[in-house]
């Protein structure tokens, strides 16, 4: 068998150590070092600015609304948002539909701000229920399993917010959360209320916060400007606490900042 001899030719490039190719490197290599120098420069400043940016954002519960040029979101704080930029375009947006919204405010307006929206969520939105209108059976569907409600406040005309937290170990598992107004201990210028939760037996592994909105505004006799409203729940001190504020009608209660919502809030497809 014949072998194969395997050489390897150089090829020497004309001129490769002339005097100009010499100068042309150097040259070269001056200029690169002069853009490295402005990249350093400039570059950590366009970070910083974008961060800045990133950093510049509020959170705040709202209802859509419909305008001529699109949707609109009315915060509880009863600030308009007029959408500039939405860098969240797969949230389909609703007229009438209660969310989170987390933005950034572009421009300042008359009744509003222009924002870019970073994130939109829903916000799980009920209505009160009567406890003369459950049965013993509906009672029990209602829950009795404890909850520990970390912050309450009144928002968007009519609204009661909760933010609480509950165990939970299934995520397919969709726990029950209502507000229960005890007619047999309330009066007409004060509503008792039970913040109720079904668990549905889910073991108490993982303490995860939820958030729920809950319409007040027909526990407001009529001819009267103002109730009180106590809200009861029992946590898993197996305590009964208490927390109460007086709803006012036509009064825009001022709504808060809130706190950057834990990436394992129960989001309302979480409750129901």
């Amino acid at each position: 068998m014949n072998q194969i001899e395997r050489k390897t030719t150089f090829v020497q490039t004309p001129g490769l150590n002339s005097e100009s190719t010499k100068k042309r490197g150097m040259k070269h290599f001056l200029n690169l070092m002069i853009l490295m120098g402005l990249m350093a420069i400039l570059l950590p400043s366009c970070i910083k600015d974008d961060d800045n940016d990133w950093g510049n954002y509020y959170i705040s519960y709202g209802v859509v609304q419909s305008s001529g040029s699109g949707f609109t979101i009315l915060t509880d704080e009863g600030k308009i948002l007029t959408i500039l930029e939405n860098r969240y375009p797969g949230y389909q947006l609703v007229s009438g539909k209660r969310l989170v919204v987390n933005y950034t405010i572009l421009a300042t307006k008359d009744f509003g701000y222009d924002v870019r929206i970073n994130e939109l969520s829903d916000l799980l939105t009920k209505n009160p229920v009567l406890s003369s209108t459950l049965s013993a059976l509906q009672q029990d569907s209602i829950g009795h399993d404890p909850v520990e409600v970390s912050d309450m406040w009144f928002g968007g005309e009519k609204y009661l917010n909760i933010n609480f937290e509950v165990y939970r170990n299934d995520p397919n598992l969709k726990h029950f959360i209502n507000l229960v107004v005890d007619e047999n201990t309330s009066a007409s210028n004060r509503k008792v209320l039970q913040f109720r939760h079904n668990a549905y037996e889910d073991n108490t592994i993982t303490r995860a916060p939820g958030r729920v909105s809950f319409d007040v505004s027909s526990l407001l006799p009529d001819g009267m400007d103002s109730i009180k409203l106590v809200i009861e729940w029992r946590t898993y001190n197996d305590e009964i606490k208490k927390d109460s504020g007086y709803y006012k009608n036509l009064v825009h209660a001022l709504g808060k900042e809130l706190s950057i919502p834990s990436l394992n809030t129960m989001s309302a497809k979480d409750l129901r």
